[in-house]
């Protein structure tokens, strides 16, 4: 099955030179991650002119390559039942009890229109089992959608950001890519619009236009109903279920309102693992479930706990343990305002008495999940960051985690890929031991580990990028603080990356932060600190900020020029960067004036025909044309020569140039 987007009008004289100082900016010779992979060096020079006189039109062919109707194109697709989960399935409980009432309300919720989209969401407090309870629908009702199950999981910022129409799009473009890979999709590089375009198309071969699932998991408070409304799914046939703490979308959808489990269920889960043996014990059980307030996730922890208790009444004992003070509360109470009230403290002791059980490396795993992002942490990352921040080989760290579950602290995937970590007990990880160095240790070893991961690829080749999509929750949650120049060298990959697949309102956040943390660790005139200013300066270009693009522009070449001298490699760059942001300005003398000086310097360094020289060279016959045609002949001459080589002694770029010489020397004559 192939899909081919259409071609768009082709792009006017002035539109070209918009293209050049984009493409020109963000080239891999020019801007390059702060952590460098030696493949990546070897692929880089200081100067590769090719994106010059990148292609005039916009949109490409795409093709949907692989699409398998049956499983899809992840090989974790099959899920139970049959089930195919986009882009992998997700883990439930062994332990799941009660909500059958709830189960069968959200059946009923989802399933009223077969025509339209429809919307549900489950609401309640942190730890009720939110997750779980769609998870656990997936599963029993997996017949009712034969088209899958997509599932997201949603972006704490996404409350916290005050988000434009684009940024909007751009998120709906950013989550329906993720799916890429899975329906065999090939991306199109730097059009997040056309790659989200073309999932949508692949979603309806997939899902043979049967119902599917959509669900958006976890969506934070703060969020909009108009970002909501982007997240629908892309057709009727699917239907919306968001899980959320979020009370303020009564128009998104019918609420399901999760609260704490009845005390039967609740009773149920506390026992699941040790069974009262007495009728006193039993008492004890339903009296301690009330104790903290039938809260899933606490009955489900201290159940683990009561398994390890060595006397011969553990329920009646926990009762007595939970009533004394600890002073892990103080630095736990911003917590307690997501809790059961009258019961928070109870639920932050037994979160507490649960770690005070578990080993130096258990701990660190959970100050490791508490600065990465609310998403499945892969078994492969976890390993690398707890190898770089506490040297603990894979073994170490798989017992720590078979721990943990044992303490219903994490959850590890089916397939034993990686672990989940819920968002309370990520929160109470962090604030464990009140040791902010060791935090800040492990965050700086993430960095280290995923600045590694992102520059093994070259960013710009969204052909490569499908290893990098599961990392992107944990690398934008770690290098948000920004405050070391791992985490910047980080935030400029992720500019580079979300550049690359178009997404240029993500990228421009990135690159801000790597350039204020940068700013102040390096200085304004280091050379990373000014690569990351002309990263910026090309992403505004993007965004049609042009005003923007040529400020920075002038403050990078005028540092460059200080410290490199007028002629180094890197100073024409941005040269040529600037001039082509006064091009697009329709500042066309002043484009000439520095295209002249750009090219004066090349002849003199490189020779009139070397490749770099004749991008150079072609950008200024571009700007003649329109303000002094007799000056652009003896130029277009030069590079007419080229037509008359023959054209396996072509260079990439010198083929693009041959290219657009004819339509050139028309607009010449």
């Amino acid at each position: 099955m192939t899909w081919k987007l259409g071609k768009s009008t082709p792009r006017t004289a002035r539109d070209v030179a918009l293209i050049s100082a984009e493409r020109r900016s963000m080239a891999p010779s020019s801007f390059v991650s702060l952590v460098e992979s030696p493949t990546a060096k070897k692929k880089l020079s200081p100067v590769t002119p090719a994106t010059t006189v990148e292609r005039t039109t916009v949109g490409r062919d795409l093709t949907i390559t692989n699409i398998n109707l049956t499983t899809g194109a992840d090989p974790r697709c099959t899920g139970e039942r049959e089930t195919r989960w986009y882009p992998y399935p997700r883990t439930g409980s062994t332990r799941f009890v009660g909500r059958e009432s709830q189960l069968e309300q959200l059946h009923a919720m989802l399933g009223r229109s077969q025509s339209a989209w429809i919307t549900a969401q489950v609401r309640g407090m942190g730890g009720v089992g939110k997750t779980l309870l769609a998870i656990e629908y997936a599963r029993r009702y997996a017949a009712s959608w034969p088209g899958g199950i997509f599932w997201f999981d949603a972006d704490p910022s996404w409350g916290t950001v005050t988000a434009t129409r684009e940024v909007l799009l751009a998120r709906r473009h950013g989550l329906l890519a993720t799916l890429a890979h899975a329906v065999g999709v090939e991306e199109v590089p730097g059009d997040l619009a056309a790659t989200g375009g073309a999932v949508e198309r692949a979603i309806d071969v997939v899902t043979g236009g049967t119902r599917y699932l959509w669900v958006i998991d976890n969506l934070p408070p703060g969020v909009t109903q108009e970002a909501v409304n982007v997240l629908l799914p892309p057709s009727d046939a699917g239907a919306l279920l968001v899980t959320t703490r979020w009370r303020a979308l009564e128009r998104m959808g019918e609420p399901l309102d999760l609260d704490v489990l009845d005390p039967d269920a609740a009773y149920a889960l506390l026992t699941a693992r040790t069974p009262p043996r007495t009728a006193a014990e039993e008492a004890s059980a339903r009296a301690l479930a009330k104790d903290v307030g039938y809260h899933p996730l606490a009955l489900d922890v201290l159940g683990a706990l009561v398994r390890t208790a060595m006397n011969e009444a553990p329920y009646a004992a926990w009762r007595e343990r939970l009533k004394k003070p600890d002073t892990f509360e103080e630095r736990a109470e911003a917590l307690l305002e997501e809790l059961p009230t009258g019961s928070e403290k109870s639920i932050v002791r037994v979160l507490a008495s649960s770690l005070e059980l578990c080993s130096a490396t258990a701990i660190d795993i959970l100050r490791v999940a508490s600065v990465l992002g609310d998403a499945p942490i892969p078994r492969e990352l976890l390993n690398a960051i707890l190898e770089e921040h506490r040297d603990a080989d894979e073994q170490v760290v798989e017992t720590a985690c078979e721990e943990l579950e044992a303490h219903a602290l994490v959850r590890r995937l089916d397939d034993g890929a990686g672990v989940e970590v819920h968002a309370l007990v990520r929160r109470v990880g962090h604030l464990w031991g009140d040791d902010a160095d060791s935090i800040a240790a492990a965050r700086e070893a993430a960095n280290r580990v995923l600045g590694s991961r992102f520059s093994e690829v070259d960013l710009r080749d969204v052909r490569e990028h499908a290893s990098l999509i599961e990392l992107m929750p944990h690398a934008l949650e770690c290098s948000s603080p920004c405050e070391s120049r791992d985490a910047a060298g980080l935030a400029t990959s992720l500019g580079i990356f979300l550049g690359a697949r178009g997404d240029f309102a993500g990228a421009r956040e990135r690159y801000a932060r790597a350039l204020a943390a940068l700013e102040r660790i390096l200085g304004p005139e280091h050379p990373h600190t000014l690569t990351t200013l002309q990263n910026l300066a090309a992403t505004l270009i993007a965004q049609g900020d042009l005003p923007g693009a040529r400020e920075r522009y002038k403050r990078a070449l005028a540092a460059r020029e200080r410290i490199l001298g007028p002629e180094h490699p890197d100073t024409l760059n941005t040269l040529q960067n600037l001039a082509g942001t006064l091009f697009a300005q329709g500042d066309l003398p002043g484009a000439r004036e520095r295209y002249k000086r750009a090219l004066a310097a090349r002849e003199r360094i490189l020779g009139p025909e070397h490749p770099d020289t004749q991008v150079t060279r072609f950008n200024l016959v571009r700007t003649l044309i329109d303000i002094d045609p007799t000056a652009a002949t003896p130029h277009m001459q030069i590079l007419e020569r080229l037509m008359q080589r023959a054209p396996e002694r072509h260079s990439a770029v010198e083929r693009q140039i041959v290219r657009a010489l004819p339509s050139l020397r028309a607009r010449l004559r």
